[in-house]
């Protein structure tokens, strides 16, 4: 019979439960101690693989490689973000409005590309649907004058039709998704 034992990473015990790699090759941290996540930067040179996970000391935060494509991806915690709320008024001419503030990010949960169906957008009591009554689009789609300077790449939003006028609100919220 073949004695197997835990591999532990103290190789000056024989046992120690403190952390270990068992037969299973599972990672086990057997203590209440706590435990240093791996720290880089930013701008990490090495050979990045998915699953990878560590402490960013560039943003703050911790970070997994994943996704498809794979990036490295901020972890979400459980406490609460704040919904963001613009307020326009209609004036029968415009059809664009913003930039939205904050940015949304360019990227939602799995990798998926972030879009209007984000947004709650109401115009007077009327609910708006993206691809229905507005779309999202960069400066640069837009065209002059959103296209030059900093707010070039930045999102917009733009009805398909002039907005009421009237001094009709327009209510965009925004950050559902952070």
């Amino acid at each position: 019979m073949r004695f197997l034992k835990t591999l532990t990473l103290n190789r000056r015990s024989i046992y120690d439960p403190r952390a270990a790699v068992d037969v299973n090759n599972t990672f086990t941290v057997a203590t209440t101690t706590d435990m240093i996540l791996p720290k880089s930067n930013s701008s990490l040179a090495a050979v990045q693989v998915e699953g990878m996970i560590r402490y960013n000391t560039t943003t703050y935060e911790i970070e997994v490689f994943s996704g498809n494509p794979a990036s490295w991806r901020t972890l979400r915690y459980k406490e609460a973000t704040g919904i963001d709320r613009e307020t326009y008024v209609g004036d029968n001419a415009t059809q664009v409005y913003g930039p939205l503030a904050p940015q949304p990010p360019t990227t939602v949960e799995n990798g998926k590309t972030w879009t209007g169906d984000n947004l709650i957008v109401i115009v007077g009591n009327v609910f708006q649907t993206w691809s229905d009554n507005y779309f999202i689009k960069t400066g640069v789609q837009l065209g002059a004058p959103y296209d030059t300077g900093p707010n070039a790449a930045k999102f917009y939003i733009q009805f398909t039709s002039t907005t009421p006028g009237l001094l009709t609100p327009i209510v965009i919220l925004h950050g559902f998704d952070q």
